[in-house]
C-alpha cells in the first residue's frame, strides 16, 4: 500500500476482494486501537456479513500468503 512507502500509519484501512483472492465477497476494515475502542458489536455491518464460505476462503487465502512467503 502507498502508506508503506511514506511510513504513514493510517487510522483506518479498508480491504476488499483481494482478501479472498477475488473469488468470494469478502472485505474487512482494519483500525487502530483508538478507533476500535469506540466500535461495539452491532455498530457496524455489511451487505455480505456472516458468509461462512467467504470467511473460510479468506482464511485460506491469508494462510497461503504466509506459507508461500508472498507477504
Amino acid at each position: 500500500m502507498c502508506h508503506d512507502y511514506n511510513r504513514i500509519r493510517p487510522d483506518i484501512v479498508a480491504i476488499g476482494k483481494s482478501l479472498s483472492g477475488g473469488f468470494m465477497p469478502a472485505s474487512a476494515v482494519l483500525c487502530n486501537d483508538n478507533i476500535m475502542s469506540h466500535i461495539r458489536p452491532g455498530d457496524h455491518g455489511s451487505t455480505f456479513g456472516g458468509n461462512a464460505l467467504a470467511c473460510g476462503v479468506a482464511q485460506t487465502a491469508i494462510k497461503v500468503l504466509f506459507e508461500e512467503g508472498m507477504i
